[in-house]
């Protein structure tokens, strides 16, 4: 122990000296090779910033005057005179950042100079001074995206001659207001003073990669030490898992099956269904009874008996219940993972589970509890074993903690040093480190989002199912006068507040283990806690990690149907409890079991429905049935900051469960109101807005409704 703290603590000191070293080097290396050379390549050149405000009569209005620009690296440093033209829109849509294929400018007549402004983001400085001079801009004013950013001398190269400044957001929103009031904005752009850019030399770059390389070379006999265990730690889980197979399939043996015929109860119209597969009974369908008396077919709830150990409604231990282990506490606990196993080895593991129980006869064998004693020796051994493992895995997962903290600060401190020292080369990279350190979705680049898929996809996870389309026919018809132009459940105090699947992480890897594809059980619950609030009840905050563990077929952080979850809920008479009772985790646990007269929400009934081309009737029964749970295809969503989603949303791959919560027809795009789980920090204040009409996203492919 001693010597792994002393190594640890070597870690520490190595990784503080390369920080310290990493921003002392450059100021001394800086400061040994002063030459002019090297100070015009470390300086930027500002521009100062002169505004004339006239009206439509030519009165002048008002004056700014700032040293708020800075010069392009490739801009000719000269001064340039001109009114201030923005993009003019297209089809509805004034695409301010310039970078659209069909941006245009309309030029007054008789101008002769004129100066494009733009917004930074979405693609190449050099693009977007290419688009303004392709209309002879005399110069183009790329104003900052972020209050919180600072500007940069950009890299344009290949532009001509074409004066490029960047200002700030402030100068860029101000100069906007006016154009956007129609009044005439003359602008002078002057040479201003010369200031030092912030940059890392190529000396401080080897530096920190030689510090790097020393870290990962420590990182890396940690990793072998981990690995090492936990081979050794998941051949003991392999054996504890056998023998766990052993008992459940002696326990299977021993429940009565029965071959449901003519005049059974279970032909019975208002007999219950199966509630596994949520079908009802055939004639010579093979049914199994367990000691609480409740009937599944044989073939749906064996599987659910190898892995669990307990019924799927009631989640009686049927171990118990025949005397196997009588004195095991809880089965759940130590039974295989479902979900992990489902999605490895499902199909085999059905095959062999219906060859072992296939020998059991019509006839109900009496219950017995021979061979109790011997698996209880075998169960005490498990958990010992178990209990040794655990500590050795503390030890480990500490160590490593730190061995993974090491490598993750590394190459945060890596990848801002070659960020900073190669230069501000597009419009996305030079934030992007600041970016991601705070962890909102919107925030990552484009690069780092598509790589592999990765990150971003980690959301998309919700598995959209086969709805029937909706007939009006069938349902109460809303009149004309009834129907509102605008509603939203909000007003009413019927939402609750936007939720997060993930926290907020200072890196790429720890994004990643901390993301929990669970919308489907987001989307599901926010509803019930809409409709509860909609009937009159008041507000309760419930647990998503209650579905995210217990819904049957899902794979819980891995994905899930929002549809096959109400229908658990439904089936199963599962009640949904507070928030604080099974607080959310980010990760799929083990299903917690409550008492059957625990209190919570559980759900009579729900519908869902294909509305698309139907829209005008969804919006009527969202105002009749409450918020609704719909799935879009998100994939276009990661860049999203506001506005209504109108145009580049495909609907072919519905992948994320999100909520209806209203709409608005009044203004001259109507819109849906949609409330996703992705944080406030994404959209506008974690809602977007998709037109209707047109089933932007997949909107009305597939939309539930709850029922309490």
């Amino acid at each position: 122990m001693q010597k792994r703290r002393r190594t640890s603590s070597s870690c520490i000191a190595l990784f503080l000296c390369t920080v310290l070293l990493s921003l002392i080097l450059p100021r001394c290396v800086s400061c040994a090779g002063t030459d002019k050379t090297v100070v015009n390549k470390e300086e930027y050149l500002s521009a100062i910033i002169n505004a004339t405000v006239q009206d439509s009569k030519g009165n002048t209005k008002r004056v700014i005057s700032k040293e708020d620009g800075r010069y392009g690296q490739n801009s000719p440093k000269t001064e340039v005179t001109g009114i201030i033209i923005t993009p003019s829109a297209v089809n509805g849509v004034v695409d301010m950042q310039g970078c659209c294929t069909n941006t245009r400018f309309i030029i007054p007549p008789k101008t002769t100079h004129w100066i494009a402004l733009l917004q930074r983001g979405k693609c190449m400085f050099k693009e977007k001074i290419l688009k303004a001079a392709a209309f002879n801009a005399s110069a183009v004013l790329i104003y900052n995206n972020s209050s919180k950013e600072d500007t940069v001398t950009m890299a344009h190269e290949g532009t001509g001659d074409t004066v490029a400044v960047m200002i700030t957001e402030s100068l860029g929103k101000d100069l906007l207001y006016f154009v956007e009031k129609n009044e005439t904005v003359w602008v002078s752009v002057s040479v201003g003073s010369r200031g030092p850019v912030k940059n890392l030399n190529r000396g401080s770059l080897v530096f920190v990669s030689i510090s790097f390389i020393v870290l990962m070379i420590i990182s890396s006999a940690w990793l072998i030490f981990y690995f090492i265990q936990k081979i050794r730690d998941t051949n003991a889980r392999d054996r504890s898992q056998r023998r766990l197979g052993d008992a459940a399939k002696k326990a299977i043996s021993k429940l009565t099956t029965r071959t449901v015929k003519r005049g059974d109860k279970e032909t019975e119209p208002d007999f219950n269904h199966c509630a596994v597969c949520i079908e009802g009974y055939q004639l010579n369908d093979v049914v199994r009874i367990l000691p609480c008396k409740h009937v599944f077919h044989k073939m749906c709830v064996d599987p659910w008996l190898n892995e669990h150990c307990t019924c799927p409604m009631c989640k009686l231990n049927i171990l118990k219940a025949l005397g196997i282990m009588p004195n095991l506490q809880c089965v759940d606990n130590v039974a295989f993972d479902m979900e992990r196993m489902t999605r490895t080895h499902s199909s085999s593991q059905r095959v062999a589970l219906m060859d072992v129980s296939s020998e059991t006869s019509v006839s109900v064998e009496p219950l017995t509890r021979s061979g109790s004693s011997q698996l209880l020796s075998e169960s005490e051994l498990t958990h010992t074993h178990t209990h040794r493992s655990g500590e050795i895995n503390i030890a480990v997962t500490k160590e490593w903690f730190i061995v993974g903290s090491f490598a993750v600060l590394s190459v945060l401190t890596l990848c801002y040093m070659i960020i900073r020292a190669t230069g501000n080369n597009n419009d996305n990279t030079a934030v992007l480190m600041f970016k991601v350190a705070h962890g909102a979705l919107t925030d990552f680049s484009e690069e780092l989002l598509n790589t592999k898929g990765e990150m971003f996809d980690l959301y998309l996870r919700a598995h959209p199912e086969k709805v029937p389309r909706y007939k009006p026919s069938q349902h109460g018809h809303f009149g004309a006068s009834s129907y509102p132009r605008k509603f939203d459940w909000r007003d009413r105090r019927a939402v609750g507040p936007v939720h997060n699947q993930k926290s907020v992480s200072v890196s790429k890897q720890e994004v990643m283990s901390s993301i929990c594809g669970g919308c489907w059980a987001f989307s599901v619950v926010s509803a019930v806690e809409s409709v509860r609030v909609k009937d009159g009840g008041k507000f309760q905050e419930l647990s998503v990690q209650q579905v995210i563990d217990c819904a049957y077929k899902s794979q819980g952080c891995d994905g899930g149907s929002p549809v096959s979850t109400l229908a658990w809920l439904k089936q199963s008479g599962e009640k949904l409890v507070n928030e604080t009772e099974y607080p959310y985790e980010e990760k799929t646990g083990v299903c917690q079991v409550f008492p059957w007269g625990h209190g919570g929400v559980s759900v009579k009934d729900y519908a869902a429905f294909d509305f698309s081309g139907q829209e005008e009737e969804m919006s009527r029964r969202l105002v009749e049935w409450g918020p609704l749970v719909v799935i879009v295809d998100a994939v276009s969503w990661q860049d999203y900051q506001g506005g209504v989603i109108q145009h580049h949303c495909s609907a072919e791959h519905a992948n994320h469960a999100v909520i209806i919560t209203g709409y608005d027809t009044t203004g001259e795009v109507p819109f849906w109101i949609v409330r996703n789980s992705w944080g406030t920090s994404w959209g506008d204040e974690g809602y977007a807005y998709i037109k209707m009409g047109e089933n932007m996203c997949g909107v009305a492919d597939s939309v539930a409704a709850v029922f309490l």
